[in-house]
C-alpha cells in the first residue's frame, strides 16, 4: 500500500487511516450485492448499509470456504460456472517435510486472519503426528517379521521352524531336507559384496519354485531346512539347485551338500537334519580339497563346469581329448578320478538334472524336454529318464 500513500518513510514506520464520508443515500444500493474485495474494503461503515436493502456478501454463510472432496480438486478448476471461484493453496510443511497443499475456494475475495494460520499449523502437526504414528507401527512389523522371517530370502528363522515342525509332527512323523552350504572363497566385489548372497538368493529362488504343495521352509546359518511331504521332492530339489546353483558357482565358491530324514520324530528332527547336514558336509569339502592337488583340475573343473551350464551342448570324449591333447583313455581315467564319476554318466545326468527341472518348472511336453536336453529320440529319452529316476517323466512330473 505504500506506493499509494506516497510516504517516504520505511515501511512499518507510518499509519495511514482510512476516513469514509457517511453515506447519504444508501436506499439507491437496494436489490443489488456488496462484496467485499480488499484488504481496506472491510473498516467501509458497512453498519450504514443496514436496511438499505442491499445484499452484503458475507453475512451469513458465503463468509465460510467451499469443501471440496478431494476428487473434485481438479475437476473444478476446469468446471464452467456463471460465477467467479477463488482457489487458495497452502502448502502445508512440518520442518522439512512437505505433506502436500491445503486447498481452499471461496466464491468472493477475502482476506485471511489469524484463524486460517493456526488451522493450517494445527493440519500440519496432525499429519506429522499420522506421520510418526505409521513409522512407529511399521517399525514394529519390521521387529516383529524379522523375529519371524530371514531378510534375505523371506523364510522362516530357525527357532520358529522348530515350533512349526513340533505343532505338525504331533500326530504324524516328518520328512526334513537339508541343504548345506559351505564357503570355500570369501573373495569380494568390486562394491564389497560377497559372494556368499548371491548363491543364497539364488538357491532360494530354486526352492521356491519346487516348494508347490505347501512346504514349509526356513534359513539356518549354513544353508536351508524344508518340511516335505516326501516322494520325489528331494530328488526334484538336488535337480533345481544343480541347474540355479551349481551350474553358476563352482566349487571354488560353494560345496553343497544333503541330509535327508523320513518319517522321523519331531521333537529331534531338526536337530538329526541338521547334524547329518554338517558331516554330510565335513566330507563334502574333504573331497573337494582333495581334488584340488590332482593334475589337471583347474582343467577338468572348467569342463564340468560347462557341463552343468549347457548340458544339450556337451561334446563327445574324442572331441574334448582332442582339445586337451591328451589321449581318451587317459581322459576317462584322471576325469573319473577326479569326480568319482565318469565323464559319460556325468553328462547323462546333467541332462537329466535338467530334464527334472523342466518338468517340475514348466508346462514343456514331454518331447519339447527331450529335445531341449539333448535328445534326438523321446523314447530314448524317456527309458533313459526311467532308469535314472525310477520312473516314467509324466508321473515323474505328476508326483
Amino acid at each position: 500500500m505504500k506506493r499509494f500513500t506516497n510516504h517516504s518513510e520505511p515501511w512499518g514506520e507510518f499509519v495511514d487511516v482510512k476516513q469514509w464520508q457517511p453515506i447519504k443515500n444508501p436506499q439507491k444500493y437496494a436489490d443489488k450485492e456488496l462484496f467485499i474485495g480488499s484488504v481496506t474494503d472491510p473498516y467501509q461503515p458497512l453498519e450504514q448499509m443496514q436496511g438499505s436493502g442491499c445484499k452484503i456478501n458475507g453475512e451469513k454463510s458465503e463468509f465460510f470456504p467451499e469443501k471440496l472432496r478431494k476428487n473434485e480438486l481438479l475437476t473444478s478448476l476446469d468446471k464452467e460456472r456463471e460465477y467467479p471461484l477463488i482457489f487458495y493453496y497452502l502448502p502445508l510443511v512440518f520442518q522439512k517435510k512437505s505433506f502436500g497443499y491445503a486447498a481452499l475456494v471461496y466464491n468472493f475475495p477475502q482476506c485471511y486472519d489469524i484463524s486460517l494460520r493456526d488451522f493450517i499449523k494445527t493440519a500440519v502437526n496432525s499429519l506429522e503426528f499420522l506421520r510418526m504414528k505409521n513409522d512407529i507401527h511399521y517399525l514394529s512389523q519390521c521387529q516383529r517379521e524379522s523375529s519371524l522371517y530371514d531378510a534375505l530370502t523371506g523364510f522362516y528363522n530357525l527357532k520358529e521352524f522348530r515350533e512349526i515342525v513340533l505343532t505338525s509332527g504331533k500326530n504324524d512323523a516328518v520328512n526334513l531336507l537339508a541343504v548345506n552350504f559351505s564357503f570355500a572363497d570369501d573373495r569380494e566385489y568390486v562394491f564389497g559384496e560377497t559372494y556368499r548372497s548371491d548363491i543364497i538368493v539364488s538357491a532360494a529362488a530354486a526352492i521356491k519354485k519346487i516348494c508347490v504343495n505347501h512346504e514349509v521352509c526356513c534359513r539356518t546359518d549354513n544353508g536351508f531346512i524344508i518340511m516335505h511331504g516326501g516322494g520325489y521332492f528331494p530328488d526334484k530339489l538336488k535337480a533345481a539347485m544343480q541347474c540355479e546353483t551349481a551350474g553358476k558357482f563352482t566349487e571354488r565358491q560353494v560345496v553343497i551338500s544333503y541330509a535327508d530324514i523320513e518319517n522321523a520324530a519331531a521333537k529331534n528332527a531338526v536337530g538329526d537334519v541338521l547334524s547329518g547336514a554338517e558331516e554330510e558336509s565335513i566330507l563334502t569339502v574333504q573331497n573337494a580339497e582333495r581334488r584340488k592337488n590332482l593334475p589337471h583340475y583347474d582343467m577338468l573343473l572348467s569342463l564340468k563346469n560347462e557341463i552343468m551350464i549347457s548340458p544339450h551342448k556337451v561334446c563327445d570324449i574324442e572331441s574334448v581329448s582332442r582339445r586337451f591333447c591328451i589321449s581318451e583313455g587317459y581322459f576317462r581315467t584322471i576325469y573319473k578320478n577326479c569326480f568319482g564319476i565318469s565323464y559319460v554318466n556325468d553328462c547323462i545326468n546333467a541332462r537329466l538334472s535338467l530334464a527334472k527341472y523342466l518338468l517340475c518348472t514348466s508346462s514343456m511336453s514331454i518331447y519339447a524336454i527331450a529335445m531341449k536336453c539333448g535328445y534326438a529320440d523321446e523314447k530314448y529319452f524317456s527309458r533313459q529318464f526311467k532308469e535314472n529316476a525310477g520312473c516314467s517323466p509324466l508321473k515323474y512330473r505328476n508326483n
